[in-house]
């Protein structure tokens, strides 16, 4: 319950509208009993930025969502190729604003290892394509 606690009173504080990203059923079952607008498979994302939750799964990649400029993790992924399209949603070619902002969950020991195995496979993947990875190129703030 905590998660969900914490990710609805993110959206209800942030200053623009924000993507809450979640990879159980679970979790997106608790936030649209609270009222959250979510997003999963075979649900299209809506044209215009409000405040919602979206499937890693169904909305992570290929989707221009460049309208939010906001995002929260709740569960990090541990691949840097799945963190490099997530980020990409927002971070892309037409988004208007200057920063793109992800806020990342990694308070348990299994979101930490899972964050930073993602930090060692984006850059591996850097290393070995000469392609720049976005996790690796953000400024992070704790």
């Amino acid at each position: 319950e905590y998660l969900v606690d914490y990710a609805e009173d993110w959206l209800e504080k942030s200053k623009d509208p924000g993507i809450v990203w979640i990879d159980t059923t679970a979790v997106a079952q608790k936030l649209r009993e609270r009222g959250v607008a979510v997003f999963g498979a075979g649900d299209s994302p809506p044209v215009k930025a409000l405040p919602c939750a979206m499937s890693i799964a169904a909305h992570g990649v290929g989707k221009n969502l460049q309208a939010w400029r906001t995002q929260l993790v709740l569960s990090p992924p541990s691949g840097g190729q799945t963190w490099e399209q997530l980020l990409g949603r927002l971070h892309r070619q037409g988004q208007k604003a200057d920063e793109v902002e992800c806020q990342v969950m990694h308070h348990t020991p299994a979101f930490a290892q899972a964050w930073q195995s993602a930090h060692r496979d984006a850059n591996y993947i850097q290393t070995a394509t000469g392609n720049p990875q976005k996790l690796l190129y953000g400024m992070e703030v704790q």
